[in-house]
């Protein structure tokens, strides 16, 4: 285990690397991966252990049958339930460089806030953000065009939208 600024746990730099250490299948696409929570043996409990992620992580899963979406920044200990049905995009900080999402991302609350911040979903927001992980996931999946990286940006950037949309309606609530 790596200690980092007063952390003492795992740290982990890249999406194959995490694949690796939970015993998954190397990821489709080195920068972007939609892993399903079931598909995670390695972690007992359902806990994930001390971990920080030099990548940016979301989070879609069921807490007390509500939609719930969490957002972790590159270097920002992971921390949270997991249970059986839920996702987790992992997208590395190289993909987004150069592009109108990185620029952006300041903008989304959701991303500053504390951990224990959680963005409740209505079931109707909650099948929409599942649909464009989805959707992310259908870009990277074989065979890859020329123009997956716009249309996985595009995904992404259309997911931090709604997602900062719902997270401004949730702080008004």
């Amino acid at each position: 285990m790596k200690r980092v600024d007063g952390f003492e746990g795992l740290v982990i730099d890249s999406i194959p690397e995490f694949c690796r250490l939970m015993e998954l299948p190397p990821p489709e696409h080195p920068l972007v991966s939609v892993i399903r929570f079931e598909w995670i043996k390695r972690l007992s409990a359902d806990r994930l252990p001390n971990v920080v992620l030099n990548f940016f992580s979301v989070w879609l899963k069921k807490e007390a049958d509500i939609g719930v979406m969490r957002f972790f920044l590159p270097g920002q200990p992971v921390e949270g339930e997991l249970n059986e049905c839920g996702c987790w995009l992992m997208i590395h900080p190289e993909l987004l460089w150069n592009y109108s999402v990185e620029r952006n991302l300041d903008q989304y609350g959701f991303f500053v806030d504390s951990v224990s911040a959680a963005l409740r979903l209505a079931g109707k927001e909650e099948k929409m953000m599942a649909g464009i992980l989805q959707n992310i996931e259908q870009e990277y999946l074989p065979p890859v065009s020329a123009c997956c990286q716009e249309a996985i940006l595009s995904h992404v950037e259309t997911l931090f939208i709604y997602a900062d949309r719902f997270y401004r309606r949730q702080l008004l609530s």
